[in-house]
């Protein structure tokens, strides 16, 4: 079987990250790159905002970089912020039909946002693994859907081919599922830290069980909130995670010892996104050894379909 690039891209702290990954008898990670950008995906399709000019800046950058790292991918797939989407986890009414589960959906977004057309959202939902006896929940994602639409121009005005978009957070799950196979038996705490919020989401028998989104006060640390989500999983699921794996663009490893000190987690650690994946020698020592800012776009370049 002939060997297929993806390119998988995260939108984290006004940058665009970028990994390239081959999928052939082995597979192997054959890029990394990071650049500024000034764009924000928050908010599009709620204003008139000029869209025209997101786009061209994000693929002048996007060219750039395919051209500067002599990228040879023919997918594209990208990973979107946490904040630009509506995310929530519900107990889904198991007497709904398929049929009657998206008019449901655009109900509850409804609930928080009365002023905004559900209909210009797209939705998906699943159901997550029941922890400590707790009922199941189903989590419940939508996307607005201008922001599908530019990002299909994207991938056409690059030459690729798109793929997958997925959620930063969740697009990461996939980075930590291949490097860390081990967890599959225990209870993990994925730690996403960007400027302004921290994203917490709960593994239970390698399947996301549980999300909440924190958004940071001026001045407020991450490790606050952070030591509040493992207490927030303590009193729902009377559980306390096994090991805290942090990842994103903000954070140092001091915050690694801090928590490790706070919480007790003797397997606090910052997220190897290579742990368990072949790389190419050409990538620069600083880069991989900040492999941790780049877990999302490695997450949905690991994924085929």
């Amino acid at each position: 079987m002939k060997p297929v690039r993806y390119l998988g891209v995260s939108f984290f702290d006004n940058k665009l990250q970028c990994a390239e990954v081959e999928h052939g008898k082995k597979v192997t990670v054959t890029a990394l790159a990071e650049v500024p950008v000034d764009v924000h995906l928050v908010g599009i399709g709620e204003t008139n905002g000029d869209q025209d000019q997101i786009l061209k800046v994000l693929n002048r950058e996007l060219l750039n970089i395919i051209r500067r790292q002599k990228l040879l991918a023919e997918y594209v797939s990208f990973a979107v912020p946490t904040r630009s989407v509506f995310i929530n986890v519900i107990p889904l009414d198991a007497s709904l039909t398929t049929a009657e589960v998206p008019s449901y959906l655009q109900w509850e977004f409804s609930q928080y946002y009365p002023d905004k057309d559900p209909k210009e959202m797209i939705f998906d939902y699943h159901s997550l693994p029941a922890v400590s006896g707790e009922a199941h929940q189903t989590f419940i994602a939508g996307v607005p859907r201008a922001l599908i639409k530019l990002l299909q121009k994207l991938a056409q005005s690059i030459r690729l081919k798109l793929c997958i978009v997925d959620i930063d957070q969740f697009s990461t799950e996939k980075t930590l599922l291949i490097n860390y196979p081990e967890i599959a038996d225990h209870d993990i705490a994925l730690i996403g830290i960007r400027p302004g919020q921290v994203d917490g989401s709960l593994i239970h028998n390698g399947e996301m069980a549980d999300y909440r989104l924190y958004k940071l006060e001026q001045n407020e640390l991450p490790t606050k909130v952070i030591r509040d989500y493992l207490q927030y999983i303590k009193n729902k699921f009377s559980t306390t995670p096994e090991a805290l794996l942090l990842h994103g663009t903000h954070f140092t490893q001091n915050y690694v010892t801090v928590l490790r000190n706070e919480t007790g987690i003797t397997q606090t650690v910052s997220l190897n996104s290579l742990r368990k994946l072949r790389k190419a020698e050409t990538i620069p020592p600083q880069t991989l050894k900040e492999n941790h800012r780049y877990a999302s776009a490695i997450g949905v370049a690991l994924r085929t379909k």
